[in-house]
């Protein structure tokens, strides 16, 4: 069962124990039965979803890391992206129209086995926006209401602002950046004064490249913290 990989290749100590004691504390349990056939990366794709966090090869040691994505940082120490070590390749931010104000998800009830659902809204881009603009979410592998209801509150905040996204070209400063890692973003040009971003994927380049190259989004947990 499973992918077949050495228990050698991942960072249990340093990554998965600390990440199973996050989840225990947050009453974060999942349960589900998993009867189709599919790629096991789909399979791990949706935990990772359920949980908010990211699964990578670490630069430094080679091993697979598991980060949750987490309000766990302290701005004064993030590293610093700005024109003395990164261009920015593109800039966009979502209009208030692509933003969703209300989050229906749905889980599944232990005692019946059936599906249900919780809802969020937010009540002040409602009445901005002129009316509900509804999404759905599919958390089966979760069995508890309250617990349900505490990730609809994480995805209406995550798609419930219109978040910047930036494509980074960086130095090889970042050659030890990690996939999930918050930084300032800082770019006087653009306006941009202490942005938390949180890098998505990174593509360290070819032996010998020059760049480091990786897209990243405005963090939702610094919301109040940028100009």
């Amino acid at each position: 069962w499973g992918m077949g990989a050495s228990a050698a290749s991942f960072d249990v100590d340093n990554a998965f124990l600390p990440a199973a004691q996050q989840l225990f504390d947050e009453e974060f349990g999942l349960s589900l039965w998993w009867m189709k056939s599919s790629t096991f990366e789909s399979f791990v794709s949706e935990i990772l979803d359920h949980i908010h966090a990211t699964l990578f090869l670490h630069p430094r040691t080679g091993l697979w890391n598991l980060k949750l994505l987490r309000d766990d940082y302290d701005v004064e120490t993030l590293r610093v992206i700005s024109p003395s070590n990164a261009k920015l390749t593109n800039l966009q931010r979502k209009a208030w129209g692509e933003a969703s104000n209300e989050i229906v998800v749905s889980f599944t009830n232990p005692e019946n086995e059936k599906e249900e659902s919780v809802t969020a809204q937010d009540l002040a881009s409602i009445a901005m926006q002129g009316g509900i603009v509804s999404s759905g979410r599919n958390f089966y592998a979760i069995r508890n209401g309250t617990l349900a209801a505490r990730v609809a509150e994480r995805e209406l905040r995550a798609t419930g602002y219109p978040f910047a996204a930036v494509d980074v070209e960086m130095d090889r400063t970042g050659w030890d950046l990690l996939p999930g890692e918050p930084c300032i973003l800082h770019w006087p040009e653009k306006g941009i004064e202490s942005m938390v971003i949180r890098a998505g994927p990174v593509n360290y380049g070819q032996p010998g490249s020059g760049a480091v190259r990786f897209s990243a989004f405005e963090d939702i947990f610094s919301l109040g913290s940028a100009e």
